[in-house]
């Protein structure tokens, strides 16, 4: 079965996000939650695609990139590197779109970590912060 998101990103793509993060930066492997990732992306694109049914301006893949930062940060889908599936799920959506985000490595582990995780930000202001630092590919 295919899903729409599918065409952003599928749950093979997440796991391997997941591998060659734990490559890079080490941590501890496995799925904490096997369902999990599927159930991000549905749910993220179910969301994506009301926000679009709301708001005919919305674009559903700009909001599937930022809800899939927002919930893959905080779902714990997996042992550790959650947070860094997160940020590579949302700026692959966001080069499929053909941009790209401004910010240092700094400022993305602070969005990341201190704005979506221990701030608790909402969707919106993701997407706020996301439309500032956007730039085309």
């Amino acid at each position: 079965m295919t899903f729409d998101y599918e065409e952003w990103l599928t749950v093979d793509d997440v796991i391997r996000a997941h591998a060659r993060a734990l490559e890079k930066h080490g941590g501890a492997g496995g799925l904490s939650k096997p369902e999990c990732p599927q159930s991000v992306l549905g749910n993220a694109w179910t969301a994506a695609t009301y926000d679009a049914e709301q708001d005919p301006t919305a674009e559903p893949a700009f909001n599937f990139a930022c809800r899939l930062c927002v919930s893959f940060s905080r779902a714990h889908c997996f042992t550790d590197g959650n947070k860094r599936v997160a940020w590579y799920c949302y700026t692959a959506v966001l080069r499929k779109l053909g941009f790209e985000i401004l910010a240092t490595h700094d400022e993305a582990f602070e969005f990341v970590n201190d704005r979506v995780v221990v701030d608790r930000w909402t969707f919106e202001q993701v997407a706020d912060w996301t439309q500032i630092r956007l730039r085309p590919v």
